[in-house]
């Protein structure tokens, strides 16, 4: 559906001359892609209401996004799958913060993990995006930065501050989910290894 949508966004743009016809499919895909990501923050923004946390997104993605993007990930097969994986992490995450408040200690245990997963995978390029060695060297340097920074950021509020704040742990949440996500794509990529070998 989304896909349909940025096809027909696009198609528009080109009959009103407002970009060239051989850019359709280009435009499309940017379109696709901002119009997926529109939808999952609009279901973030939708499950916050509902829980009464109407601004606890902000920190969330303050942690994912930076990190998803230069550590890579897993890729669903399409958009739906995409947004409802995405949003149901998020009110797991926002549903297990609401009932038992995260330590603010364990965030030293999940950005310690997530460093060790940075520096034994990332960035993990998607099946159909093979990163160049120019790109892979630069998102593996920004993504291993983010999780150091995330690392001393965690101990700071650990030994220098005693508060338990939903948006320290919200933010440190996202960074998590995007460790995940990092993991999830290895595991995925193993097993389509295997499954070649075993049928190739």
């Amino acid at each position: 559906m989304i896909q349909q949508i940025a096809i027909k966004t696009a198609e528009r743009m080109s009959e009103r001359s407002i970009i060239e016809t051989g850019k359709v499919r280009i435009y499309a895909y940017g379109l696709e892609l901002l119009y997926s990501s529109l939808a999952g923050v609009a279901a973030l923004l939708i499950i916050s209401a509902i829980c009464g946390k109407p601004f606890l997104w902000i920190p969330y993605l303050a942690g994912f996004v930076p990190l998803r993007l230069s550590g890579g990930g897993y890729h669903a097969k399409n958009h739906f799958r995409c947004i409802f994986t995405f949003s149901f992490l998020y009110f797991l995450v926002l549903f297990t913060e609401r009932l038992y408040p995260i330590p603010v200690k364990a965030c030293l245990i999940t950005c310690s993990i997530n460093l060790v997963i940075i520096l034994l995978f990332s960035p993990v390029a998607a099946p159909n995006k093979p990163l160049k060695e120019s790109s892979r060297r630069i998102n593996r340097r920004n993504s291993l930065l983010l999780g150091l920074v995330n690392l001393l950021g965690a101990m700071a509020v650990v030994f220098l501050f005693t508060p338990n704040g939903q948006w320290v742990n919200m933010y440190f949440a996202g960074s998590s989910m995007a460790g995940l996500s990092m993991l999830l794509a290895v595991i995925k990529k193993q097993e389509r290894r295997k499954f070649y070998e075993s049928n190739g």
